[in-house]
């Protein structure tokens, strides 16, 4: 509908490509951290599986009471899922 300029194109695609590698960074961060928090915690094959299985760490993680954590992974999740998408547009 709207012409769309080759400038603003190519900065748009900056600006995702750094938004998604930062989200997943972050992302991945927020994990390995919820996983150790997990392993300190009873019973600790949490940590183990949560590795593993992302979710889980999640999940888990949420009912150990790690909810900054959590909120972080979360958040870091939903960030990556809308710049993806937005790439993808």
């Amino acid at each position: 509908m709207f012409p769309k300029s080759r400038y603003l194109g190519a900065a748009l695609d900056v600006v995702l490509l750094a938004l998604i590698s930062c989200a997943v960074g972050l992302h991945l961060v927020a994990h390995v951290t919820l996983v150790i928090g997990l392993l300190q915690r009873r019973p600790w094959w949490r940590g183990l599986v949560g590795l593993v299985v992302p979710p889980l760490a999640a999940y888990w993680g949420y009912e150990a009471k790690l909810r900054a954590r959590v909120t972080l992974w979360l958040a870091t999740l939903a960030v990556y899922l809308a710049s993806a998408t937005a790439a993808a547009l």
